[in-house]
């Protein structure tokens, strides 16, 4: 639109404001500034601008008190804008389709120019409404206002009419959405009877109310015809809402055509059918005179043939159809409900085609729904048979009522062989204790799940079973029956116990690898300490630790040689009860007559030794304990009758890898043993005189030094003897060397007599001998020496039968502190004391002071 001036003008509607409520105000109404040229027009332009204006500002409150407005938040981005444009373009197509077909319903309007029987626009809008949103009103308003505006009637008259078909339009919409499923109404036959009676019958009553009021209020109609009027208006927008609306809502929703074959065959039949019976029956094919008959119910096999054998969409669309073929015939003076007038005609005609259409509309709603269920149920029975499950029913009483295929198969039994019959055949004696506490949960309403339990097969043989049990209830939610599903685990179980075995056999492996590893590192500890050991005293306390250890369930000991080497001595028991004695002849083992490892296990296959008690045990070891040959000892276990309820674990002493480690245990003691015999040996041939068996002189030497450190501290003295065999050369010279090394041993041997146990004898050097004596002062070590001196005059020798001589000694005594603190100065004073009394004549003790 242009004004005077060139420039455009602003659009219609202003955005909307925000109320001091937070409420959103309609748009403000901008009335245009009019060019010079239009200014001298009539003022009733204004007042009805004005009266436009009102109309829409009590519109828009009304709508948004019913909360059918959108929120105003403005276009953000694309994607609103392009929202706005769709809904922009859904209102222009509405109001078009709205105007277009009020214009052909007013065309049969008979009793006033605003009211007709035939009113499609209603359920145009009803259907945009439903399927498009609340959002598309104006639509409805623009296109009842244009049609009315062009229609006889006031400008007043017209906004009525208008707002009544908006509030009829959205009344209706809310209605279905709110109390019958909105969009998806025609689903249920329940919510057809609400669709009909709240949106074909309620809210037209709002339309046919403020329409026929606002013609009276404008003089377009007398009051007395308020009643007239008002029924046909309701009647004409009553057939929009249920001729058109479902044919409209159920092809937007499924447009697509999917018939089968044999419906695809059957439609083209049944529109001919339904031309044929339109035009029989107000087509004027039949006599006029057959009208006083009801020609009427014709039409009912037509309609209950689409219902049945197709769908609601289908029935609807007949339905219109039949309804438009009935129009024209009656309006052409045809059919059974041709009135006086034209208008009484067509309000007879909408009567019966409108409850029929719901009628009908129902019934192929119902039908539908049937099949559905149908479809469901033969779904859901396949779904039974095919399945791997056995799915039994049974009554509360525990009869079964029905029994699948896999049921069959899985128990054995055919279902007439079980149907009837109670459910507990199937239950081993030892498990119908489990029945109550199921009922119980039953009668409660809950379901068991997984429950794994064992059932009985017709043969007589078990299966492992996992149960789902689900109560089956009524439609008032009563318990009426039971569901069960049984699945067969029995793979599954021994599965699960093959599992299980392979995990405990692979348990008992690494127990068995952990147990061996401890025993390997047990054993080098065993070998490492044993190896550190200085006594035999020492080997035995070790041996009596790592043993127990080593075999935790398992008494054994550890027996030794004896110095005869025919005995063995039990030197390190541990555990009790031992079935075998500690000490026996070394024959009576046959691991020592064979020089190796004997073994009698739990099957008790051969020979036992015969130092073993009786009872036997259950199995036991013998291994001998050897180094280069020399049989040392033996190293004994046996079996513990109590082990298994002692301990956790026991062991097979028939094992080779026991045996192995027995075998290492006795390695490492034999070797322990023979490197402390070695030892002894090569500590005697270090600090022994090899032929008199007394200390060597360099032992004496460390000797001294750490007998003189230890008197240093505790203050005590110690005395020093020197001692020299008198002529000593003689006698080799004479008897020879051999009768003098008789002479030392014998010496030596008279010298360790007469020593107490904390004295040091040693051998000097040639015929010299030292004796060191801790804590005795030079008076006692010279008693001590003169004592020594005269055991010797009373040694006698023979060798060959010729006497030696008589045996004399010369002795030089020393004390430290006095006579020196260290060993080199005390045995120096000695050896003077000991020249000063050769010197005297020998065969004397002397001292140094005395010296």
């Amino acid at each position: 639109m242009q004004t005077g001036s060139g420039r455009g003008q602003k659009p219609f509607l202003a955005k909307p404001n925000s109320g001091p409520t937070g409420r959103t105000r309609p748009p403000r109404l901008l009335i245009f500034r009019r060019p010079a040229a239009v200014e001298s027009r009539s003022m009733a332009w204004k007042q009805a601008a004005r009266s436009i204006g009102c109309a829409y500002q009590s519109a828009w409150h009304l709508l948004s008190a019913l909360d059918l407005l959108p929120s105003n938040r403005g276009v953000k981005d694309m994607g609103q804008l392009w929202t706005v444009a769709r809904t922009a373009a859904a209102i222009l197509l509405l109001t078009s389709l709205y105007f277009v077909a009020g214009k052909l319903g007013l065309r049969l309007a008979f009793t006033n120019a605003s009211a007709s029987t035939v009113w499609p626009s209603t359920g145009i809008a009803l259907a945009a409404l439903l399927l498009l949103g609340y959002r598309v009103w104006p639509g409805i308003f623009a296109g009842a206002f244009l049609v009315n505006l062009t229609t006889t009637g006031s400008l007043q008259t017209t906004l009525g009419i208008a707002l009544g078909n908006t509030l009829e339009g959205l009344t209706g919409a809310y209605f279905v959405n709110r109390f019958a499923h909105g969009r998806h109404t025609f689903d249920r036959a329940s919510d057809v009877f609400m669709f009909a009676g709240l949106a074909g019958m309620v809210s037209t009553a709002i339309s046919a109310t403020c329409g026929v009021i606002s013609l009276s209020l404008g003089g377009y109609a007398e009051w007395a015809d308020f009643r007239s009027i008002w029924l046909t208006w309701w009647l004409g927008d009553a057939g929009g809402a249920l001729l058109i609306t479902p044919v409209l809502l159920l092809w937007a929703l499924n447009p697509r055509v999917d018939w089968p074959r044999d419906q695809a065959i059957e439609a083209p039949l049944l529109l001919l059918t339904l031309v044929a019976v339109g035009q029989a029956v107000f087509g004027g094919w039949l006599s006029d005179a057959m009208t006083p008959y009801p020609l009427a119910y014709l039409c009912v096999p037509v309609l209950a043939w689409a219902a049945f054998r197709f769908g609601p969409r289908e029935t609807a669309t007949v339905s219109l159809l039949l309804a438009g073929l009935a129009a024209w015939g009656t309006l052409r003076g045809h059919g059974p409900f041709v009135g006086h007038t034209q208008d009484e005609s067509l309000i007879l005609l909408q009567t019966f085609m409108v409850l029929t259409a719901a009628i009908t509309l129902a019934l192929a709603t119902i039908v539908a729904d049937r099949r559905r269920a149908a479809a469901m149920r033969a779904q859901l029975a396949a779904i039974v048979e095919s399945s791997d499950d056995a799915i039994i029913s049974k009554t509360l009483a525990g009869n079964i009522l029905s029994w699948n295929i896999a049921a069959e198969r899985i128990f054995g039994y055919a279902a007439d062989e079980v149907i009837g019959r109670p459910a507990a055949l199937l239950i081993p004696p030892d498990r119908l204790n489990e029945e109550p506490a199921i009922l119980r949960h039953l009668t409660r309403g809950e379901r068991i799940e997984h429950f794994e339990t064992v059932r009985q097969r017709k043969d007589g043989t078990l299966l492992d079973a996992s149960l789902m049990i689900s109560p089956i209830k009524d439609a008032e939610g009563a318990i009426i029956g039971v569901s069960t599903i049984v699945r067969d685990i029995s793979e599954r179980k021994r599965a699960e116990k093959t599992l299980e075995d392979t995990n405990r056999e692979l348990v008992a492996r690494i127990q068995d690898l952990e147990h061996q590893s401890c025993q390997i590192m047990l054993l080098s500890q065993l070998g490492e300490l044993l190896q550190s050991c200085h006594t035999i005293e020492e080997v035995y306390a070790i041996i009596g630790t790592f043993a127990p250890q080593l075999f935790p369930d398992e008494p054994g000991f550890l027996g030794i040689m004896s110095e005869s080497g025919h005995l063995v001595e039990a030197a390190v028991t541990w555990h009790s009860p031992l079935a075998s004695k500690t000490d026996f002849q070394l024959d009576e083992c046959w691991a020592l007559r064979q020089a190796r490892l004997h073994a009698v296990g739990e099957t008790r296959a051969g020979p036992f030794c015969q130092h073993l008690d009786r009872p036997f045990p259950l199995g036991y070891l013998c291994v001998p304990i050897m180094a280069e040959s020399e049989t040392l000892g033996l190293l004994y276990v046996q079996s513990n009758r109590h082990a298994p309820t002692r301990a956790v674990r026991h062991t097979d002493l028939s094992d080779s890898s026991t045996q192995r480690m027995a075998q290492a245990m006795a390695q490492h003691i034999a070797l322990a043993i023979a490197n402390l015999k070695l030892r002894a040996v090569l500590r005697a041939q270090a600090i022994r005189d090899p032929l008199t068996g007394l200390f060597n002189r360099r032992y004496l030497t460390e000797l001294l030094e750490l007998e003189l450190r230890r008197a240093q501290r505790s203050r005590y003295s110690v005395g020093v003897v020197m001692l020299d065999i008198d002529h000593f050369k003689r006698v080799n010279d004479t008897f020879g060397h051999q009768a003098g090394d008789m002479l030392l041993r014998e010496f030596a041997a008279l010298l360790n007599t007469n020593c107490r146990g904390g004295d040091i004898v040693a051998r000097f050097g040639g015929e010299e001998f030292v004796l060191v004596l801790p804590s005795a002062s030079l008076e006692d070590a010279a008693r001590r020496a003169e004592t020594l001196r005269k055991a010797a005059g009373d040694l006698q020798l023979v060798r060959d039968h010729q006497t030696l001589g008589p045996v004399t000694v010369s002795l030089g005594v020393a004390v430290f502190p006095n006579h020196g603190t260290t060993g080199e100065a005390l045995i120096q004073a000695a050896d003077s004391a000991l020249y000063q009394a050769k010197q005297r004549g020998r065969n004397q003790v002397v001292s140094v002071e005395s010296s």
